[in-house]
């Protein structure tokens, strides 16, 4: 990476699953499976902050000059 004059800032988030069921009854709830370390179907879904944190860093990108 390359930097101009002035200080750098570096800026990271992520996104994974979680070996979780979603049990709410939603229509769009997880219905995703997948294996595990040891080969087993696990359910998979979304249930964590991250999707707040990706929220918080596509927001600060569009506020921050190019």
């Amino acid at each position: 990476m390359k930097n101009g004059a002035g200080p750098t800032v570096l800026v990271r988030t992520d996104m994974d699953a979680l070996p979780v069921e979603e049990q709410t009854g939603l229509p769009y709830a997880s219905t995703a499976v997948t294996k595990n370390d040891k080969g087993d179907d696990v359910h998979v879904m979304h249930a964590c902050g991250h999707d707040a944190h990706m929220s918080m860093f596509v927001g600060w990108r569009g506020r921050w000059p190019s």
